[in-house]
C-alpha cells in the first residue's frame, strides 16, 4: 500500500529522506526495511539478505518514489515539481505523466513555462504557457475515458464550421489516462461589469445578435445529427429526452436535503426556497424541447474584438458543457441570466434577440427572473466550497430583491 505525499510536499524533504534511508542500511538499522523492499530483489529477501547487498542513492531513490506510489524517481520529482508550481495532487500527476511522455512539449512547442491549477468538480483541468502559448489540459474521468473530450472536441468543430473561432482539440492517450488539449483563443474576454459600463448600447445589441445567431444556427441541427456530432449512438428525440431528462440531478428533495443547513439557518433563504423551488421543473426536458447546445458559454468565455465597428464575438473558449440539453436550460446557462446591465438580466436581451430570428420556430417564453434563480439553485446544490456556496447564497437574495 502506498505511503500518501505530505500536503506540500519538498523535493529536498525527499532527497534528504532517501539519504537518511541510504544511512540507515549501511547502519544496518531495520527502519529502512519497509522502504527497501519496494525494490523487486528485497521484495522476498530476508533482512540479513537487505544489509549485506550493496545500495546505492539511486537504488533508494527509486523504491521511495515507489513507495509514495510512482514507477520512477524522476516521475516523483516532476509531481513534487508540479505541486510546487501551485498544482493540486490529481493536477500535478496529470501533469508528470504528460511530461514524462513528451507528447505535450510537442503540442505547445517545447517545456512548459508556468503552470496554474484549475481544477475543477469531475475532471482535472489546468494551464501550461508554452513557446506556442497558453493551453487548457483536461483529464477525462476514470471510467469515461474519452466521451466528455470528444463531445468538447465535436462541439468546437462544428462552431468553426459557422465561422466562429473555437480552439481545436487535440486528444492524447498517456498511461492509460485521455487527455484534451487546446489553446487559449485570441481576443478578449469579458466579464458582466465591463460589459455594462464600456460596451456601447450598438456594441451590446451586436454582442447579443450574434449570440443568438450562432444558438439559432445550433438549435437547428437535428437531434440525430448532434448525436454523430457529439459521437453519441443515434437515437430518436423522445429516447435523448428520457436520457437527458436529469433525473435526481434536478430532485427537488435532494436538492433541498443539500441546503438543509443553510436552508435552517436563514429564514429568508428559506422562504426563498419555498417560493421557487417548483420553477426548477423548468429544467425537466420533453422531446420538443430538445435542442443542441452548448451550456458553459458564459460571457467569460466568449472572445470578442475591437474593430472599427466596435466590439464583435469572434470565439468561443469554453466547451465543457457540449452535448443535448432542454432549451430553457441552454439559456439559463448560456446566457448569463443573473448578470445584469441596467438593472435587466443579460440574458434577457440574448432571448429576444433570439426569438426575432427570421423564419425562427422556437421561442423561449420563460420568465428570466425564474432562470436566474433557478440557476443559482442548480449551482448552489452541487457545490463543495463553503465560500462558492456562500457566494450563491448571496446572489440568490439578491436577485430575488431586484426581480
Amino acid at each position: 500500500m502506498s505511503t500518501d505525499l505530505p500536503a506540500k510536499p519538498s523535493l529536498e524533504h525527499l532527497k534528504k529522506e532517501a539519504k537518511v534511508l541510504l544511512a540507515a542500511h549501511a547502519d544496518r538499522s531495520p527502519t529502512c526495511l519497509p522502504v527497501l523492499r519496494q525494490l523487486h530483489k528485497f521484495k522476498d529477501a530476508d533482512d540479513q539478505a537487505v544489509f549485506s547487498a550493496p545500495l546505492k542513492l539511486a537504488d533508494v531513490q527509486f523504491a521511495l518514489a515507489m513507495e509514495y506510489g510512482f514507477t520512477t524517481w524522476d516521475d516523483l520529482v516532476r509531481h513534487v515539481e508540479g505541486r510546487q508550481s501551485g498544482l493540486g495532487e490529481r493536477a500535478a500527476r496529470a501533469m508528470a505523466r504528460l511530461r514524462k511522455s513528451g507528447d505535450l512539449a510537442a503540442i505547445i512547442g517545447g517545456e512548459a513555462k508556468a503552470v496554474a491549477d484549475g481544477s475543477w468538480e469531475i475532471f482535472t483541468i489546468f494551464e501550461v504557457e508554452g513557446p506556442k502559448g497558453w493551453f487548457s489540459v483536461h483529464q477525462a474521468d476514470p471510467g469515461e475515458p474519452a466521451h466528455r473530450i470528444l463531445r468538447q472536441k465535436g462541439l468546437a468543430d462544428f462552431i468553426i464550421s459557422l465561422g466562429i473561432q473555437a480552439p481545436r482539440i487535440t486528444m492524447l492517450e498517456v498511461e492509460g489516462q485521455t487527455f484534451g488539449i487546446y489553446p487559449y483563443l485570441g481576443g478578449e474576454s469579458f466579464s458582466g461589469d465591463k460589459f455594462e459600463k464600456e460596451f456601447s448600447p450598438a456594441e451590446r445589441e451586436l454582442y447579443v445578435t450574434q449570440v443568438a445567431e450562432m444558438l439559432d444556427r445550433m438549435h437547428q441541427v437535428p437531434v440525430a445529427d448532434a448525436c454523430r456530432i457529439l459521437g453519441y449512438p443515434a437515437m430518436t428525440p423522445e429516447e435523448a429526452a428520457k436520457k437527458w431528462r436529469f433525473g435526481d440531478y434536478l430532485d427537488l428533495p435532494v436538492i433541498e436535503g443539500k441546503l438543509a443547513k443553510e436552508l435552517d439557518a436563514d429564514r429568508a433563504l428559506y422562504d426563498a426556497w419555498r417560493e421557487t423551488r417548483e420553477w426548477i421543473t423548468t429544467f425537466v426536458s420533453t422531446p420538443g424541447d430538445l435542442v443542441f447546445g452548448h451550456g458553459d458559454m458564459w460571457l467569460d468565455q466568449t472572445r470578442v474584438t475591437k474593430t472599427p465597428e466596435g466590439y464583435r464575438l469572434t470565439g468561443v473558449q469554453g466547451l465543457h458543457n457540449a452535448g443535448l440539453c432542454n432549451l430553457y436550460d441552454e439559456f439559463l446557462r448560456v446566457a448569463g441570466l443573473g448578470m445584469y446591465v441596467d438593472g435587466e438580466p443579460v440574458g434577457r436581451a440574448i432571448i429576444d434577440a433570439y426569438n426575432r430570428m427570421p423564419g425562427h420556430t422556437r421561442r423561449v417564453e420563460e420568465d428570466p427572473l425564474r432562470h436566474a434563480i433557478a440557476s443559482f439553485w442548480f449551482y448552489l446544490a452541487h457545490e463543495t466550497a463553503m465560500e462558492n456556496r456562500l457566494k450563491f447564497l448571496s446572489n440568490a437574495k439578491q436577485t430575488l430583491r431586484r426581480g
